[in-house]
């Protein structure tokens, strides 16, 4: 199955298809991977997070927190980390290669699509797929036209992700999933991949 058939149940992401429950983060920002751990902590508050398991069915009464200093040191140990899977590796990208591939990806999703004769219920997704691959690019453009010319791209989750389990791993992937920075100088923006 091609990866754009394979969507039906799937989060497709730049290279690889996603279907872990995790909440995929992409920063948009100029410089390294040392800069990137510096717009976290000038943007910390965004990144002061809790949330209430029990609150989102977990069945526990414990409270997941996490801080702007976690955020960016787990990002920057799993940066600098070798992975043993390909798809786990967390790198930092240009951001016209990210955005030749997100529109290489949804030029491969809308020739699959159209070759396959879809329900009424799979056409909806479709476009709501095609909407959100084609908010992605414009994100992606946007922060590109602000003169952020780097991309780090990594998922927090439950159970799943690159970062996973903990305070960390909760925080991020149940209460970070809201953060939305766009101003100047960094993007920050979330999908979910579930």
């Amino acid at each position: 199955m091609s990866q754009a058939g394979a969507l039906h149940n799937m989060k497709i992401r730049a290279n690889f298809v996603s279907n872990s429950s995790s909440t995929s983060f992409t920063f948009c920002f100029k410089g390294e991977i040392d800069d990137l751990h510096r717009k976290i902590i000038d943007y910390q508050n965004y990144f002061y997070l809790a949330y209430d398991g029990y609150n989102w069915g977990s069945g526990s009464d414990y409270v997941f927190k996490c801080n702007a200093l976690e955020v960016a040191n787990a990002i920057q140990e799993s940066y600098e980390s070798k992975p043993i899977r390909e798809w786990e590796e967390v790198k930092i990208e240009n951001i016209d290669k990210l955005i030749a591939d997100e529109k290489k990806a949804l030029s491969a999703f809308l020739e699959e699509i159209d070759d396959v004769k879809r329900d009424s219920w799979m056409r909806k997704y479709d476009e709501e797929t095609i909407k959100e691959m084609n908010d992605k690019i414009k994100k992606l453009e946007r922060s590109k036209g602000k003169g952020l010319d780097k991309v780090l791209v990594i998922d927090f989750g439950d159970n799943h992700g690159v970062i996973s389990g903990g305070d960390l791993g909760n925080a991020m992937d149940y209460e970070g999933r809201y953060i939305k920075i766009d101003e100047d100088d960094f993007v920050v923006f979330t999908e979910q991949n579930r």
